[in-house]
């Protein structure tokens, strides 16, 4: 192969990856990770969440929601879970995972950081451990092999 031709390929590979297309995918996926993570109820070390407290889990199940597992959701439709969202990069190298609702960022980090109610537990649910990566990361590949053959 030409220099030239190696050249003209690469910058064909590059325009090709920095598409939204990609980065739309690999956000969504890492949303669904966490969402489907934190709703059977374990944290993102792996272990279950602590339980609810005891008036918690009343009220909860005063509102007809189940109190086990621990699944941070009080209701699905405008729930915390439901406001993660994703932006990708302007220059389509990267994709951000975030909350879109301000109040139900400061929620999270109630839950992920400060550690909610009076005995401020922590359930760290943000992020992707190492096992969800692996999923990204084998998506991002697959993803790119097609890509490279289309080109």
């Amino acid at each position: 192969m030409k220099k030239q031709s190696i050249k003209i390929a690469s910058r064909k590979l590059l325009s090709a990856l920095r598409n939204q297309t990609l980065w739309n995918k690999l956000g969504l996926a890492g949303i669904r990770l966490i969402r489907k993570r934190t709703r059977k109820g374990t944290d993102v070390d792996g272990k279950p969440f602590k339980k609810y407290s005891k008036g918690y889990a009343k009220k909860r199940a005063k509102a007809g929601l189940p109190t086990h597992p621990v699944n941070l959701q009080f209701a699905d439709v405008g729930s915390m879970l439901m406001s993660i969202d994703h932006i990708v990069y302007n220059n389509f190298e990267g994709v951000s995972v975030l909350f879109g609702d301000p109040a139900k960022e400061k929620l999270a980090t109630y839950h992920n950081i400060d550690g909610a109610g009076k005995s401020k537990v922590i359930r760290k649910f943000w992020g992707l451990n190492e096992s969800e990566e692996k999923q990204l990361a084998d998506l991002a590949a697959r993803e790119i092999e097609n890509i490279i053959k289309k080109l």
